[in-house]
């Protein structure tokens, strides 16, 4: 009769290279998480904008009056141009393009979460749509986080376009 046992287990090196080969696949897959996770907070807040800006000129043409978009400071238009802090639409009746006492506040956008950029080229901060839902001014948005960037476009005729760029384009910015 012999005395040989069969061990069921791992040995201590077989456990160090299922952690190194863990780790080796873990160091690969974090940054690439990070990336995504900027893409989809770009994808929100350009889908968030852009929808905001189609809400602003269905309003016009609804309510057969001008409307506006603003960024905020907190319950106003900012003249700053700072859009991470949000939008306020609302009905213009003197078409300045900011909201004044005795115009209807239509929608408010809370300030947007993250490390995101939102540059706009454009005369104007505020936006306004016409009551046929042409605008007064054209824009160019630009929507940027570290690994990720979009633009978006409004032309005169009020229509909304969604555009995808390179990162490299915010570094460029910046």
């Amino acid at each position: 009769m012999s005395n040989q046992h069969s061990s069921k287990g791992f040995t201590l090196t077989e456990l160090l290279a299922t952690l190194a080969i863990t780790s080796i696949l873990t160091a690969t897959a974090v940054p690439s998480m990070a990336s995504l996770t900027d893409k989809i907070k770009v994808d929100t807040s350009i889908q968030n904008l852009a929808d905001a800006m189609k809400h602003s000129r269905s309003e016009a043409v609804t309510r057969n009056t001008a409307v506006s978009i603003c960024p905020r400071t907190g319950n106003s238009c900012s003249e700053s141009g700072d859009w991470t802090q949000g939008w306020l639409i609302f009905q213009d009746s003197d078409r300045d393009g900011l909201l004044d006492e005795g115009e209807i506040l239509i929608f408010e956008n809370a300030a947007i979460k993250g490390d995101i950029t939102i540059s706009q080229a454009s005369a104007s901060s505020s936006l306004s749509w016409l009551p046929d839902g042409t605008s007064q001014h054209s824009s160019t948005f630009t929507i940027c986080s570290e690994h990720a960037a979009d633009s978006l476009k409004l032309n005169l005729s009020g229509r909304v376009q969604r555009y995808n760029l390179e990162n490299s384009t915010c570094n460029e910015n910046a």
